[in-house]
């Protein structure tokens, strides 16, 4: 979940570059950014080129989308939990 005061902006100190930020990478697709700021624990995103693809697909993939949905953020985001 973001922390406060997050907005989007593009600088230095942006979610991209936060070490509380996971980066979600696939071959073929652009990034993705979550805060890991006050987040439940992460499951397995799904991802072949990370390798983390989850033994328990449908579980998984549900798990992931939950997390991912409450945890969401732009590249350019900043909020005052920056590391």
């Amino acid at each position: 979940m973001p922390g406060p005061n997050y907005r989007v902006q593009v600088e230095e100190r942006r979610c991209g570059n936060c070490k509380r930020c996971f980066i979600m990478q696939e071959y073929d697709e652009f990034n993705a950014y979550f805060c890991r700021v006050g987040a439940e624990p992460r499951p397995k995103c799904g991802s072949v080129m990370m390798d983390e693809v989850s033994e328990d697909i449908d579980n998984g993939y549900e798990a992931w989308e939950r997390w991912a949905a409450a945890n969401l953020v732009a590249e350019e985001g900043i909020c005052d939990n920056f590391e």
